[in-house]
């Protein structure tokens, strides 16, 4: 379930033009897909549920043409993704988890998460009603078709140790390559449109925004992983200045407090056409920087480690 799930997220970016870091796949864990550039989110956010509960039911449903056993198996298999990925996305929306979380940041209503919950669970159900007998249970009497188990015994089979080489692949792979970090010092301007810039930067920021203009400048040296790290926590000086939509102003702001006096020494190294004559309201909090002019909707703010 969760391999035909992250296919959807992976699939969702290749076509968007984003491009895909990593796609953890560990039993252990909630499955997920890391993404290096993600110029439409939610759109990639909505595939996962979307392209796991379709290809399972589409399987299910072309599966008597193939005149092969395990029919019960696959239509189980279909309810269970529908059950699985309506429950995730439903339940996770009270709480903003994962997937869920992703989808209500970028847009979605809470409500349409709702709406796919009630229309994937119930037919998941559904479609476990009567299969039973064809597991031993009820009428079945203990007998199972054992041509449907050999069969879903060796697919089971390949599916584990497919996730296996891909993890053990992942891990040969993280331990031989030690240049792969987040390390970067990066000017918005070597990006050619707003929706690159905006995917790069939601990288580096735990924040997610909406621009109408973006400027930045990034400095950020990952000592977490490299030849070149040291011992200690990362260090950055992420500065950024762009339009917003007016209605985010007070986003930026939140939680700092006003102040009459900064230093905006650090805006002459953000590269941009950005006109910030009007910024006259200044916030800050430990790290970080925020000003604001109102009436043009315009948003400086700098985070950095010293």
């Amino acid at each position: 379930m969760q391999i035909v799930h992250e296919l959807g997220h992976v699939l969702a970016a290749l076509v968007s033009g984003g491009r895909v870091a990593a796609v953890v796949l560990n039993p252990l864990e909630f499955s997920r897909t890391d993404l290096a550039i993600n110029l439409h989110p939610l759109f990639v956010a909505w595939s996962g549920a979307m392209v796991g509960s379709i290809v399972p039911v589409l399987a299910a449903a072309g599966w008597p043409r193939t005149r092969l056993p395990a029919r019960p198996v696959v239509r189980f298999f279909a309810g269970f993704c529908l059950i699985a990925n309506g429950a995730y996305l439903g339940a996770g929306s009270f709480v903003g988890a994962g997937d869920a979380g992703d989808l209500l940041r970028h847009g979605a209503a809470i409500w349409h998460l709702w709406l796919f919950g009630l229309a994937t669970v119930p037919v998941g159900f559904w479609s476990w009603n009567g299969l039973g007998p064809s597991f031993g249970l009820g009428a079945g009497a203990g007998r199972v078709d054992i041509r449907m188990t050999r069969l879903t015994a060796v697919c089971a089979c390949v599916v584990v140790l497919a996730v296996c080489a891909l993890t053990w692949r992942s891990s040969l792979g993280a331990g031989r390559d030690q240049t792969d970090t987040r390390s970067t010092d990066t000017s918005s301007a070597g990006f050619a449109t707003l929706a690159e810039k905006a995917a790069f930067l939601q990288e580096y920021v735990l924040f997610r925004r909406s621009y109408l203009q973006l400027d930045f400048d990034i400095e950020y040296h990952d000592n977490s992983s490299g030849s070149d790290a040291v011992p200690g926590p990362s260090d950055w000086d992420i500065r950024i200045v762009a339009v917003v939509p007016a209605n985010e102003l007070p986003a930026w702001t939140s939680g700092l407090t006003p102040v009459t006096v900064v230093d905006t020494k650090w805006l002459v190294g953000v590269t941009g056409s950005i006109n910030l004559d009007g910024v006259d309201q200044w916030f800050q909090k430990a790290g970080v920087v925020v000003g604001v002019d109102e009436i043009n909707a315009v948003v400086v703010y700098r985070n950095a480690t010293n």
